[in-house]
């Protein structure tokens, strides 16, 4: 039977796990050539050699990437455990008796009725039926969400279905000693039959589910809902509704993988294989198409044992296939991937990378390369470029001309007296509108609530001004669904709440109607976009100028208009019935239009400034990207004053004259990022923008050809994380989702000086160097032995011994690039910090010029090695002192021995930083080849490699030839790093 709360994160099973791999394995088209070269190495016919040693070496590679994905595979498997196993109390009826059963986690169902413990995580989307505080039964609880959006407050949760139920709490329905049930539960039990729900996304903060029950349905939403993932927090026990399980709950619809697309190096590299399948294919048909006509001229067909041309032809192409698959890098690609796997360890091993415990997390290895070849980076600002730890500085009240400090405020009232006339402005002074403006602000900051001596919720705006509030004498109490407890200086006072509409974005504001002192008021606030707009909300404002002077003069700060306005009785009692018409469709448009007829001709009465700090080292950060030749764009959905405040303030601009930067309004992002011109300004400042705006941001400019660095802390900043090259992930207030979906996850922006000069520059570094010489390295192999098939007649004749050909590329010359690939340093990390535009030359060691050198290079010298070698052995003969020459497999040896010193000795000298790696690989490298050569081959073929070494001009011919590759490679590094410093000044 399916599971279907069973959480599966895991790619295979036991049973499928060496097939299923293995066709990952062979869906890469390198991969798939090796397999059909292991093929053609079984027929006798054509393989010049036998395929064991090949077959070792093929299952070197796939056999590292298959150990590497089996070892991740089980970690996931382990963990999905460890949540499937958990053991979930359930709830249910028989015989008129409640009971309870231990079930576990995957076991759960729609429609299970499950009761909760204090910190117990949330085994399903549900929603709340009762909860339990020291035996009664309430209608609320809270829970930590901070698995789900990382943020540290808690968030209250309220009942519909209790408010009917409250009576005969202490009757017991069960005979369990576990835990009583009374007859709340029951009844809850017995009445709630199923339930609705209405598909909303992935998104965390919006659910709508109705709820059936015997005699009405509840529509709920995000504030009756408990969603998987969270905590179960400060009551005793709660019982919940199971609305949804598995992948149908909100935390399975959101889960985001991290991406395992194709890096901007990996681009790069597929490219620069095309480049060799087609030099692979050149020298193939060039070899068959000569071989051919080699075999029909003169009728030299009786050199050979077949009796067809056509059929001798046809297996010498596949004997040269065999040779020449040799220029293919076998094993740069699994030097690649495990040294990749280094990579996020170091990352996440940084100290530099570490701030208060919280440390940096690599989610996708394969773009760690791509740190080093960023051009473009996209910021957010709340959270990002700022700390989001909001600061309530000053405020601007009706009838003011200037805004005031707020550690300047006096709030006292000795009775109840003043309060009832601060309402009714039967003494309008400023004072008076001051207090009313504080008393509006304790009453409309409706997402918290004080919870064990501190306050808890989801703004951050409004628990900072709270929090001040209280230390001048205004303080909230106590918070219930439709009540406030309020303590003005040393009175307290009850105000009821009839109906809350909360903030949105597409609303920009949010409004409260309160019973307050006998009178019903309508408090709002929102954007100034919004308030101060005649044509969305008339509030009436006496100096309409002047509040919107004060606001721009204090662009820096975040701004919250304040209204409000007195409603009637009558007006209340038709907005219940408005409201209770409104069904589960269309309810938000509806709650929307209803509320808009009420907040017309709303009255100003004040303005909220509140100040977020930059982060730390913002500046400093910026300057050096900058000074790397990086462009920033920050991309908010603040408005524009406060947008060009904060790029002034962290450095982006200089000023609000500054020519070189542009600032564009979200919705016109489209048509303005399309004009190339836009790539001309160092910096572009985008405001009042949305998150799919910030989506098709990134794709412009990866349309653009431009590698492309996105950074942010909220869930909002998402999808424009996952269209960039690379994603990075600040793990800050406003929540963790965008660490979680990111590559790399940060604690702050400075962090990125880190990531970028010193981990990206290192790695791209170290790949173009192992790339590069792979290159080199494979096609100096090859265009040898190509070269010897003209000297012989295209009779498919390695000029290298098999054990050498076999090994070349994984053991003898794979383990210096290895430790290449883990550990170099070019320069100092100090330095490169000191030094940003060192990142500039970064891309330079890969670039185009410097691929074609290195192939020119290859051709050149296996051509000029080739020649001399065979000039030593075609004038004379290497003579052992018997008389005897070298011969065939002499010259076979020589040639092995050259390659790989030649290569060798370039090796090491792209070592820039020695670890005790780097000399146990050149140890091993040169142990590895002297056992192959000297014992394992020398016992199958009699002694050949002693005999070469026994004659003295094999040393004179090794010697001269090795001194001819070594002047070669210095001609060739003065051409490189002037191409390198060439590329840097342009």
């Amino acid at each position: 039977m399916k599971k279907e709360n069973r959480i599966i994160t895991s790619k295979y099973n036991k049973y499928t796990f060496f097939f299923v791999n293995m066709y990952h394995q062979l869906s890469k088209p390198s991969n798939l050539f090796f397999l059909l070269t292991m093929v053609l190495l079984t027929i006798p016919q054509i393989s010049p050699f036998n395929p064991y040693t090949y077959l070792l070496a093929f299952s070197l590679v796939t056999g590292t990437s298959m150990i590497k994905d089996g070892i991740e595979d089980y970690k996931r498997h382990k963990e999905d455990k460890i949540v499937n196993m958990k053991i979930i109390n359930v709830a249910y009826i028989e015989d008129k008796m409640i009971y309870s059963k231990e079930i576990h986690a995957e076991d759960i169902k729609q429609g299970d009725f499950v009761i909760l413990k204090p910190e117990e995580e949330i085994p399903g989307d549900c929603v709340l039926l009762l909860s339990k505080i020291k035996e009664k039964c309430k209608g609320y609880c809270f829970v930590d969400t901070s698995n789900l959006d990382g943020e540290s407050n808690l968030k209250k949760k309220t009942s519909h279905t209790v408010k009917d139920c409250l009576q005969n709490c202490a009757e017991s329905r069960s005979d369990q000693m576990s835990y009583d049930f009374c007859q709340c539960e029951y009844d809850l039990l017995e009445n709630v039959k199923n339930s609705t729900v209405k598909d909303t996304g992935d998104v965390f903060n919006k659910f709508e589910c109705t709820l059936t029950t015997q005699d009405r349905e509840f529509l709920c939403n995000e504030r009756n809902i408990l969603l998987r993932g969270m905590k179960l927090k400060n009551v005793d026990s709660a019982l919940v509704y199971i609305v949804a399980v598995g992948g149908q709950t909100k935390l399975g619809k959101s889960n985001v993988m991290p991406r395992k697309g194709t890096s901007l190096f990996e681009m790069e590299l597929t490219k620069i294989v095309m480049i060799i399948f087609v030099i692979y294919f050149v020298l193939l048909c060039s070899t068959a198409i000569l071989g051919s006509l080699f075999l029909r001229k003169n009728n030299l067909q009786y050199l050979y044992l077949g009796t067809y041309l056509s059929s001798d032809a046809l297996k010498l192409t596949g004997t040269n296939y065999i040779m020449f698959s040799y220029l293919i890098p076998l094993s740069l690609f699994v030097t690649l991937e495990v040294s990749r796997m280094f990579h996020a360890l170091y990352i996440s091993h940084d100290e530099n990378l570490e701030r208060d415990g919280i440390k940096s997390v690599c989610r996708n290895s394969n773009v760690t390369e791509d740190l080093g070849m960023i051009e473009y980076i996209l910021s957010d600002k709340t959270g990002t470029l700022t700390k989001n730890k909001m600061v309530f500085k000053k405020i601007h009240v009706l009838g003011s001309e200037e805004i005031i400090d707020v550690s300047e405020l006096k709030f006292n009232f000795s009775n109840i007296d003043e309060i009832s006339d601060l309402i009714k402005f039967s003494n309008v002074k400023d004072e008076v509108y001051r207090n009313f403006f504080l008393t509006f602000l304790l009453l409309c900051c409706n997402s918290v609530e004080p919870l064990n001596g501190k306050l808890e919720g989801i703004s951050q705006d409004e628990i900072c001004i709270l929090q001040k509030l209280e230390a001048n004498g205004i303080q909230l109490l106590r918070r219930e669904e439709d009540f406030l407890l309020l303590k003005i200086g040393n009175i307290n006072i009850k105000c009821n709440i009839e109906y809350i509409l909360d903030f949105s974005s597409s609303r920009q504001r949010m409004s409260v109607i309160v019973k307050f002192l006998d009178k019903i008021f309508m408090f709002s606030k929102g954007s100034d976009q919004m308030m101060l707009d005649e044509k969305k909300i008339n509030v009436k404002i006496l100096n309409r100028e002047s509040v919107s002077k004060i606001v721009n003069k204090n662009s820096s700060y975040r701004t919250l208009i304040c209204a409000y306005r007195e409603i009637t009785n009558e007006e209340l009692i038709n907005l219940k019935n408005d409201l209770e018409s409104v069904n589960l469709e269309d309810h938000e448009e509806k709650e929307d239009f209803f509320f808009k007829k009420l907040e017309k001709n709303l009255e100003y009465i004040g303005t909220t400034f509140i100040e977020d700090e930059l982060q730390d080292e913002v500046k400093e950060t910026i300057e050096m990207l900058k000074e790397a030749g990086i462009k920033i764009w920050m991309i908010t959905g603040d408005k524009k004053e406060t947008a060009l405040s904060c790029a002034i303030d962290s450095g982006l601009m200089t000023n609000l004259r500054d020519n070189s930067v542009i600032s564009i309004e979200g919705r016109r992002v489209d048509e303005e990022l399309r004009n190339p011109n836009i790539l001309s300004y160092k910096s572009v400042i985008i405001y009042r923008s949305t998150p799919k705006q910030k989506s098709q941001i990134a794709l412009i400019l990866r349309n653009f050809k431009k590698n492309t660095l996105a950074i942010g802390d909220g869930n909002n900043d998402v999808p424009m994380l996952l269209t960039s090259h690379v994603g990075v992930g600040i793990l800050g207030k406003e929540g963790n989702q965008a660490g979680i979906s990111a590559d790399f996850a940060v604690p702050d922006f400075r962090s990125l000086k880190y990531l970028i000069f010193i981990h990206g520059r290192y790695n791209f570094i170290r790949f173009s160097k192992v790339t590069l010489n792979g290159l080199y390295k494979n096609i100096y192999l090859i265009i040898i032995q190509y070269l010897y098939n003209f000297y012989t007649g295209f009779s498919g004749k390695p000029v290298y011994n098999n054990f050498f050909l076999n090994y070349y590329n994984v053991l003898f010359t794979s383990l210096i690039p290895a430790t290449i690939c883990c550990f170099d340093k070019d320069l100092p990390e100090d330095y490169l910090l000191r030094n940003p535009r060192e990142y500039k030359s970064t891309t330079s060691f890969f670039c185009k010029s410097v691929i074609f050198l290195g192939i020119i290079y290859g051709i050149i010298q296996g051509l000029v090695v080739f020649l001399l070698v065979l000039g030593v052995f075609f004038i004379k003969d290497l003579v052992r002192r018997d008389g005897k020459v070298a011969g065939y497999n002499g010259m076979n040896n020589l040639m092995s021995l050259i390659v790989f010193f030649s290569v060798f000795l370039g090796q090491i000298r792209l070592i820039s930083f020695y670890t005790i790696y780097s000399y146990v690989a050149i140890f091993l490298s040169l142990l590895l080849l002297f056992l192959t050569l000297f014992v394992i081959q020398d016992t199958s073929l009699g002694g050949n490699m002693w005999i070469l070494m026994s004659i003295p001009s094999a040393y004179f011919t090794f010697l001269f030839i090795m001194l001819f590759t070594y002047i070669s490679e210095l001609c060739l590094s003065k051409i490189f790093y002037k191409l390198v410093n060439k590329k840097e000044i342009n």
